[in-house]
């Protein structure tokens, strides 16, 4: 492996002959692009949380108006900040679990993922391909780009490289599975199929199948990789 996700998480250190070297994200990169039904809800989020400071505490007759403003504002941005964190923590604890169990091991699961678990078995027990590596980190010396791969399959003499989600699915998903198959093949190690599989906690999933990895999906990663690099280089 020549990279490793830093302590931090904001980009990857380069090991061995790339020691001392930084690599972007491409999660990261992606973020560059407009998300309209991600704004939306994080602005229900600060409204709700407003919502609920305002019933908490009325506001004051006379004086006092301007500090009840300041918490009641603050209570918004607090509620956005807890939905991100646990949509973040749910998502990662999700992953590691599935990828656990597509491994064979047995792990510990908490009541309130299981509709997500239940939703990963119902998919891993009906579908044709099977999956061969999980969680695979993988860079671009040309591009000083990494991310982690959720996993790669097979099907049908196929390779297929696969995404979690466990929230919306955003378009930018197949973008993200553009630029990993970029990177792949930088590596001798060619794609042919992407799928993102949608768990949902009722224990459904849905997928989304990404046939094309080489058109659009990665003109736009690539777009975005020289919108961010426009500046000063990565060093």
């Amino acid at each position: 492996m020549g990279v490793e996700l830093a302590e931090h998480g904001r980009w990857y250190n380069g090991t061995n002959e790339h020691k001392g070297k930084r690599f972007r994200r491409v999660s990261t990169l992606l973020n560059v692009i407009n998300k309209p039904q991600l704004q939306a809800w994080r602005e229900k989020q600060i409204l709700d949380g407003i919502r609920a400071a305002i019933h908490e505490t009325p506001p004051p007759i006379a004086q006092g108006l301007d500090s009840w403003t300041e918490t009641v504002v603050t209570s918004g941005k607090a509620a956005l900040e807890r939905g991100m964190n646990e949509s973040t923590s749910r998502g990662t604890e999700v992953h590691s679990i599935v990828q656990a169990l597509a491994q064979g091991n047995d792990v510990y699961l908490p009541e309130s993922l299981e509709g997500y678990v239940n939703a990963w078995q119902r998919w891993h027990d009906s579908t044709p391909i099977t999956i061969e590596n999980t969680e695979i980190t993988t860079y671009s010396e040309k591009l000083m780009v990494a991310g982690t791969i959720d996993w790669l399959g097979i099907s049908s003499k196929q390779v297929v490289i696969g995404d979690y989600k466990t929230g919306s699915v955003w378009p930018e998903a197949a973008y993200q599975l553009a630029a990993y198959t970029y990177l792949l093949e930088e590596h001798g190690v060619h794609v042919d199929q992407g799928i993102i599989v949608q768990l949902n906690d009722n224990g459904t999933f849905k997928l989304y199948e990404v046939d094309d990895l080489r058109g659009e999906p990665l003109e736009v990663f690539l777009a975005t990789h020289q919108i961010i690099t426009a500046g000063e280089p990565w060093k």
